[in-house]
């Protein structure tokens, strides 16, 4: 979809239309002020954590899935250019990934759906190594309880404008703090009835406004 965009403040735009990302719609964080002070609470366990802790578990995140996007395309990574912090989660996903051998059909790709009006950048869709299917993997390095709603949108995506097929879909967690990954598989059937119900809800609370 050539006239979607992403901008730097994680905005999609179909041509002169913002779309709301799959992750805005299932907010499963929420950013509050309390007593002068800013606050992330996790909305399934209502967790909240300190917007410092929040902001550097971004910026490692985000580094880590910069990693992966360069192993996952083959273009590959200098371990001694990497900071400490980040060389055993990067070793993680060299281990996956030899295990594995994905053969990425989309990596880092952002869709939209034109038919349901929302966007997401999924993290890979490839061949794997031991798997009939092509594989939908969400990349995660801390607590998601909604990645299975979250794939789910991913995979309609997907066959609205990529593949109409079957999709396997997995959860790839690589800790920030290196101990070994997780690979598993997601398969609630009523994932995407949880996304879609988001959906509506997220459409109907804009109408309000």
């Amino acid at each position: 979809m050539s006239d979607l965009t992403l901008d730097t403040h994680h905005i999609y735009r179909l041509g002169d239309r913002i779309l709301p990302g799959s992750t805005q719609i299932l907010g499963e964080y929420i950013k509050i002020e309390l007593y002068g002070e800013i606050w992330w609470v996790h909305v399934p366990t209502q967790t909240a954590i300190p917007e410092h802790i929040m902001e550097r578990a971004r910026q490692i995140g985000n580094a880590i899935h910069k990693i992966a996007f360069y192993i996952f395309t083959n273009q590959g990574i200098d371990e001694k250019s990497l900071h400490p912090i980040l060389v055993e989660p990067a070793r993680q996903l060299l281990l996956w990934t030899e295990k594995y051998k994905p053969e990425a059909i989309l990596c880092e790709k952002p869709l939209a759906s034109t038919k349901y009006g929302y966007a997401g950048m999924l993290d890979l869709f490839a061949k794997l190594k031991g798997h009939k299917r092509p594989c939908l993997v969400d990349l995660k390095t801390g607590l998601s309880m909604l990645i299975g709603p979250q794939t789910a949108s991913y995979e309609t995506l997907i066959h609205e404008n990529e593949y109409k097929g079957i999709i396997e879909r997995w959860k790839l967690q690589i800790p920030k703090d290196g101990s070994d990954y997780e690979f598993t598989p997601l398969k609630r059937r009523d994932d995407w009835s949880h996304f879609y119900y988001r959906l509506q809800e997220h459409n109907w609370l804009q109408k309000t406004k």
